[in-house]
């Protein structure tokens, strides 16, 4: 059986995939000239044996090759504690007369390291096809459900499902050929029958957020779970770029997972679809607010690949743009709370309490959440995260958290930032009843309708002479207090015009006169300026807000605990 095939380049460089040195990749082929090289020490091709090794039932590992020509053959370990990497095997290889490779147990029987091999060309080499393979049983016969929620991304959507089509569902040599099915709720009731097959289902939904789609999706999931014999869902996102391999490399790990691990979480990292050689996120903890893990990584270096394949950090939740939990899990917790967007992963993830294994080579590219600036989803972090800070006791000192945010957001002056901080104050303030009785659907509506109505983005071909861009931030050098008794300058005469990219830090504000929030990838941009009239009124807002949660603040609390199973049964 294979266990993990070669994954050939798609998106970003090639050394996400292979490092090449005097060779080429050549219609799905690759081709080593006289003493060219191939390593396997990238994000998609390494091969997390010591996972393997500690949380399958793997007996046996070999390399099977598909090709011509004769080469040598250096298998390396790498140990992540040390980040070190030795030779552990060498053996020179007829590409075609030496098809299969046991390797020795002492090789990769070992916690916490990885392996990777490499090739030099004695000749010219060509090579079809290297897989990892073992003759070990499974030990589950592992069927997968996609739960994906969409809304008018039928772009990236129908790109993803031919993609599962032709490599997956309609592929008898795909391992999970047959045990692989697809469920969509569509939140905007644009796809129609456009893409539903006998493997493809497709459930035209009310526009009730992420958490409300993945919700539907789940409940049809779990409808025909014991007919279809499912035994894992991955919650998936619909905008995003995917290699079909690594669910198959998901379903195989799984396949071999030993019964105290069964009902661990995969996660996949989020790569940055602007920058696709960068790690985004790779698991996140839980701390009043989320803290990604494995942040902001460059794939390329060998050391972000021992920095995922350590298990020194806590992870707390995965994020839903790729996320594989066991079915029985499901039955068991219920469903996502009903927060629209925002928030229902981590909750979600939380409730579960499971464990999480990272593995290098799971991930998919996402746009960076810097080009989704909406202030509308403010509003959604407040509340939601004030409930589940509710839910698991974490204590937050709530007066504090009111002025720190405000200070801050006052200070890149997107004012309207401020009234969504303060209604999502309010709304968590009218606890789990008024929740329960909310129609999402319309509440979004009224909230995307005032965000219109606060600004609005223009295209920015040229950038004014007079403003400075802050291409690079800068705000690692300042003054902490400083800023605090100025209020970053807001109590000296402002003496600059920049632009700054959208998701720059609000230091960068200091004693601005005016703004251009900049998104770089659309060429638009959000002209703010400094004006003290906002700040009277925002001024007011605050104190009414402070004297809100005084009063209802912990009656609030009470109530999200006391409804809870209300709230994450509801449809």
């Amino acid at each position: 059986m294979v266990l993990q095939e070669l994954i050939f380049p798609y998106i970003g460089d090639t050394e996400l995939y292979f490092r090449i040195d005097n060779g080429k990749i050549e219609n799905k082929e690759i081709l080593l000239n006289k003493n060219g090289t191939l390593k396997t020490n990238t994000f998609f091709n390494i091969f997390s044996s010591g996972k393997w090794f500690k949380y399958t039932d793997l007996q046996d590992l070999s390399l099977s090759f598909s090709g011509t020509g004769k080469a040598k053959l250096e298998i390396f370990r790498i140990n992540n504690e040390k980040e070190s990497e030795q030779i552990i095997y060498s053996a020179d290889l007829q590409l075609d007369k030496n098809p299969i490779l046991e390797l020795p147990i002492n090789i990769w029987q070992i916690n916490d390291c990885m392996i990777f091999f490499s090739l030099t060309a004695y000749e010219t080499v060509t090579i079809k096809k290297i897989d990892y393979i073992t003759n070990t049983s499974v030990n589950t016969d592992v069927v997968i459900a996609l739960n994906i929620c969409t809304y008018k991304r039928e772009e990236y959507l129908k790109a993803n499902l031919s993609l599962l089509e032709e490599q997956i569902l309609n592929n008898p040599q795909s391992q999970l050929y047959n045990k692989l099915e697809v469920f969509i709720a569509d939140n905007g009731k644009t796809l129609g029958d456009s893409v539903t097959t006998n493997k493809i289902h497709v459930f035209p939904n009310a526009n009730t957020g992420g958490s409300g789609g993945f919700t539907r999706g789940l409940q049809e999931i779990l409808a025909v779970s014991d007919e279809k014999k499912i035994t894992h869902t991955i919650f998936m996102d619909d905008d995003i770029k995917l290699i079909p391999a690594v669910i198959e490399r998901n379903a195989t790990f799984l396949s071999f997972i030993k019964d105290k691990f069964a009902d661990s979480i995969i996660p996949g990292a989020m790569l940055n679809m602007n920058n696709p050689n960068n790690q985004y996120e790779f698991g996140a903890k839980w701390d009043n607010i989320p803290r990604p893990q494995h942040m902001n990584l460059d794939l390329l270096d060998v050391k972000t690949l021992t920095c995922n394949d350590k298990e020194n950090i806590k992870i707390d939740y995965a994020a839903w743009w790729y996320s594989c939990m066991s079915i029985q899990s499901l039955k068991r917790i219920g469903y996502p709370m009903p927060f629209f967007i925002h928030g229902d992963d981590i909750e979600y993830g939380l409730r579960l309490n499971h464990s999480f294994i990272l593995l290098n080579g799971i991930g998919v590219w996402h746009e960076s959440f810097e080009n989704k600036y909406q202030p509308v989803n403010i509003y959604y972090d407040t509340r939601n995260y004030l409930i589940i800070n509710t839910l698991y006791n974490h204590q937050l000192k709530i007066i504090n958290h009111i002025f720190n945010n405000i200070f801050w957001q006052t200070s890149t002056y997107r004012y309207w930032d401020v009234d969504f901080f303060l209604k999502g104050i309010k709304d968590f303030c009218k606890g789990a009843n008024w929740l329960l009785k909310l129609n999402s659907e319309k509440n979004h509506i009224k909230l995307s309708e005032q965000a219109k109505k606060a600004f609005s983005c223009k295209s920015i071909n040229n950038l004014p002479n007079d403003f400075t861009y802050i291409k690079n931030a800068s705000s690692k050098t300042y003054n902490k207090w400083k800023f605090i008794f100025m209020l970053n300058g807001w109590l000296l005469p402002a003496n600059k015009n920049i632009v700054l990219d959208i998701g720059t830090d609000a230091h960068e504000m200091y004693r601005v006169k005016k703004a251009i929030w900049f998104f770089p990838q659309t060429k638009q941009g959000i002209e703010v300026k400094k004006s003290f009239f906002p700040l009277f009124k925002i001024g007011i807002q605050t104190i009414y807000t402070c004297i809100l949660v005084i009063f209802k603040y912990k009656k609030a609390q009470k109530s999200y605990k006391k409804d809870f199973d209300k709230l994450c049964r509801k449809s």
